[in-house]
C-alpha cells in the first residue's frame, strides 16, 4: 500500500493508492493512517 501525508493551513490530509482495492478502508484502519504520529 502506497500513501501519503500532507499538511497545511492547519489541516491535514492522507492520499491512499487502493486502486486494486487491497487496502481495508474500515473506520479503525482510518484511525490508525490518520494518526499525526505515524
Amino acid at each position: 500500500m502506497r500513501f501519503w501525508k500532507y499538511h497545511g493551513l492547519g489541516n491535514d490530509f492522507v492520499v491512499v493508492e487502493n486502486l486494486e482495492r487491497t487496502c481495508p478502508m474500515d473506520p479503525e484502519f482510518v484511525k490508525k493512517v490518520c494518526d499525526r504520529h505515524t
